[in-house]
């Protein structure tokens, strides 16, 4: 995961986040001072892909309860680039357990990432 430093802002202020036994929404306003814009790209700014799996990463992990010894990315695609100014909706839905979540990133014109993510715990020694 990305680390967090004061006065960096990396994350969008959660607007609304719905929750139901096997589904968690967040809607996320995408702000235009969003550190990783700047020059990410030069006059077209875009969220990186990085940091879209980041915010995944990081609600699965609360949802969770905790972090995994280790966590792996399946499917993922990144489907259209995910601009300021634009409102994203984030859907995680577990599958039977909390360590596989399918995940979509996306807006009502469509998807901007959409993935699985597998977390396994800690094998015995």
């Amino acid at each position: 995961m990305i680390l967090r430093r004061p006065g960096v802002k990396l994350d969008p202020d959660v607007e609304n986040m719905r929750k139901s036994p096997r589904q968690w929404e967040v809607d996320l306003p995408i702000p235009d001072d969003l550190c990783c814009l700047e020059g990410h790209f030069k006059a077209f700014p875009v969220v990186p892909g990085v940091l879209q799996l980041d915010w995944v990463i990081r609600y699965a992990l609360e949802w969770r309860g905790g972090e995994p010894d280790s966590f792996q990315v399946e499917g993922l695609k990144f489907k259209r680039p995910l601009l300021p100014g634009q409102c994203a909706t984030l859907t995680l839905d577990a599958y039977e357990t909390l360590d596989h979540f399918r995940f979509r990133l996306f807006d009502e014109d469509g998807d901007f990432s959409v993935g699985r993510l597998v977390c396994t715990a800690k094998l015995d020694e």
